[in-house]
């Protein structure tokens, strides 16, 4: 059905689809709990412009409630460090001006990958997650498929999976690649199933919430691809630099990887944030910096002060 954003775009999103999304969209305004959304798909089958589109989308509803809610580029994040640092900075929408947060990571296998479980940008991202629902925030990852994803996001924390998928049209006498085409998985059984199943890796699960094709209108204005663009491109240049600060977050094997941040252990001890913060200066706590964001290691607490946080 056809939507009007709340920039005036007029965009196109399936019933059933649209159906799902607003059930997220409805719990997260009225009983302040977050969104996690998935997109994964082959290369070059439209995955970031999808979630472009579901966050415009997800930003209009949520200004029947949060009036000042928007997304653009500069909520667009590649690198564990950079999201984690503009998520905390911003919070809750009590914090943000009533307007929620949306927040997109665009290359999640590059810093979430399953097959790098034990890297601290995972942990450290996996931890996150795991304990910001109370910024009420929406979070979407991209990545080629969510079987590279880290399990506890795949199974506990996602509320539902777009799958892009790569098809070819002939046109004339040529083959082109035909983008739209997705199919929406709710259903965590059936994602567990293939998700755990060393014999069904890459495969996707049977049946769908929906199997359609989303709107072919790009969301964003020039000026705001442009700047997209602009940003992706700097990212990869970096990527592969040999000072990039993504891989010395991964190389750093002195820092412990059970790490909580400082509020949930300020919460723990009984304390208030700027005194765990305190302490980390005075050095009664060991803390790790990830952005403006402190961390400090369950293991920590639990030896000095027998605080066992699971």
């Amino acid at each position: 059905m056809e939507i009007l954003l709340y920039d005036g775009i007029i965009w196109y999103l399936p019933q059933r689809t649209k159906a799902n999304v607003d059930i997220l969209i409805d719990t997260l305004a009225f009983d302040e709990m977050d969104i996690v959304i998935v997109v994964d798909g082959p290369e070059g089958t439209g995955k970031s412009f999808l979630a472009r589109g579901l966050c415009r989308y997800i930003a209009t509803r949520l200004r029947e409630t949060y009036p000042n809610t928007t997304f653009g580029p500069d909520d667009i994040e590649f690198t564990v460090k950079d999201y984690i640092d503009n998520s905390v900075r911003v919070g809750s929408p009590k914090d943000n001006n009533n307007a929620v947060k949306i927040n997109l990571l665009d290359e999640g296998r590059h810093a979430i990958g399953r097959r790098n479980a034990t890297s601290l940008s995972n942990k450290v991202f996996t931890n996150y997650l795991s304990e910001c629902r109370a910024l009420t925030q929406v979070h979407i990852i991209l990545a080629p498929a969510f079987h590279d994803l880290d399990k506890n996001l795949v199974l506990w924390r996602r509320n539902c999976i777009f799958h892009t998928i790569k098809k070819y049209k002939k046109k004339g006498g040529s083959y082109r690649l035909q983008r739209g085409e997705y199919k929406l998985f709710t259903n965590t059984q059936h994602i567990a199933g293939v998700y755990l199943r060393s014999n069904a890796f890459y495969s996707y699960p049977q049946k769908c919430e929906d199997h359609n094709s989303w709107s072919s209108v790009e969301v964003f204005n020039a000026k705001d691809l442009q700047a997209y663009n602009d940003k992706k491109y700097k990212f990869t240049l970096q990527k592969y630099a040999d000072n990039s600060e993504q891989n010395k977050l991964d190389k750093d094997t002195k820092v412990t990887t059970d790490l909580v941040p400082s509020h949930v252990a300020a919460k723990a001890l009984n304390l208030n944030s700027s005194t765990v913060l305190k302490w980390i200066t005075a050095g009664k706590l060991t803390g790790s910096k990830v952005g403006n964001q402190w961390f400090i290691s369950k293991n920590q607490l639990d030896k000095k002060f027998g605080v066992k946080l699971i």
